[in-house]
């Protein structure tokens, strides 16, 4: 999963899509690191097709795609947004 974050606490993934009619959804994050996951509780707000947020999302995809050349397979339709209601540690 690839996350963007922005300092007004949102959130943009680029690998979920909103289920028609469910707006709240709740994702773990793991961090190979510390070997922690988190829990974050997220309501969608709305997709990006674009604009400075999707044209930065798409450098930033085109750029790890190319690392495993790849670039020709990548092609980015939507960028969705969604607010971080909550953070916990699992």
């Amino acid at each position: 999963m690839y996350l963007v974050h922005y300092p007004q606490l949102l959130i943009i993934l680029d690998n979920m899509r909103a289920v028609p009619g469910t707006i709240y959804f709740s994702i773990i994050i793991h961090t190979p690191e510390t070997l922690r996951n988190w829990n974050l509780e997220l309501k969608y707000l709305n997709t990006v097709e674009q604009g400075p947020i999707f044209e930065k999302m798409a450098v930033k995809l085109a750029k790890v795609f190319s690392l495993f050349e790849m670039e020709d397979l990548f092609h980015l339709k939507g960028a969705e947004i969604y607010e971080v209601l909550a953070v916990s540690e699992q």
